[in-house]
């Protein structure tokens, strides 16, 4: 019992002692990251980890594994980044949220994962973030979706350089694919006069090849693309015909979900 006694002051003392070691080897870490030396940051980073759990820092145990998770991004071992991201979360215990996602983004970013970061960012509600780190967050917003519509740009000229190939007019099938496929991504792109080019180009080949899936497919799509340019009438009527080209081959999920936008007009 006396051992015990004894060792409950040392403790108190020793905390201080290790959490002061802790941030040590974390500056450490920082300069051999600096420095390039990834294998030797991620070492000690860990050796830091180790004495932050030795007292239970909690605030230690999640910024030392926001910083292994983040060398191992930059080291492209992205199921390692992931594992120590998952733990710092953990124990985060809801805590840190905005330093969470701002660190997610960062790596999702190095790893030009520009749809996720969107998807992520736009899923949280955080009202506490602070200015900085709102800016930052922001920052990787606009980027990711510069970045992002750059890469549906590069796409989209390559499909519409196959599109039109004198070898692609020879098989309608492919062309009206690629022609659903590149109306599509003017539609995502904002650029509703070429979308409703192309699709309509596309339900004209389908409608020669009688490929009703295709059909209906298309003009769901019509159908989104006039809503978007403000032409509800005549979303009205594409969604119409979408709704009974679906129901000619019994699509019920589809002819539901069409309902429903329907009546959301």
């Amino acid at each position: 019992m006396a051992l015990i006694g004894c060792s409950f002051a040392g403790e108190t003392s020793n905390y201080g002692i290790v959490k002061k070691e802790a941030f040590q080897l974390v500056s450490l870490a920082d300069r051999y990251y600096l420095e390039g030396d990834t294998e030797s940051a991620l070492a000690v980073y860990k050796e830091a980890f180790n004495k932050f759990s030795m007292i239970d820092d909690l605030e230690g145990k999640v910024l030392s594994s926001l910083y292994i998770s983040g060398t191992y991004n930059v080291m492209e071992q992205f199921d390692e980044a992931n594992e120590w991201f998952d733990k710092a979360s953990n124990y985060s215990e809801g805590s840190y949220e905005s330093i969470l996602t701002l660190t997610k983004c960062e790596q999702l970013y190095q790893r030009k994962n520009y749809e996720e970061i969107l998807n992520l960012i736009s899923s949280k509600t955080i009202e506490s973030y602070q200015n900085e780190i709102q800016l930052q967050l922001d920052s990787y917003e606009l980027l990711s979706a510069q970045a992002l519509n750059k890469t549906i740009e590069s796409l989209r000229d390559e499909l519409i350089s196959n599109y039109n190939s004198n070898e692609i007019n020879t098989v309608p099938e492919i062309k009206s694919f690629l022609g659903f496929s590149i109306g599509k991504s003017y539609f995502y792109s904002g650029e509703f006069s070429k979308a409703n080019q192309y699709l309509s180009e596309a339900l004209s080949i389908d409608k020669e090849l009688a490929n009703t899936p295709a059909i209906a497919e298309t003009l769901f799509m019509l159908g989104l693309n006039s809503e978007a340019m403000g032409d509800i009438t005549e979303a009205r009527t594409y969604f119409q015909r979408s709704y009974e080209s679906y129901s000619s081959i019994n699509s019920f999920r589809k002819m539901s979900e069409i309902e429903k936008k329907i009546d959301s007009l």
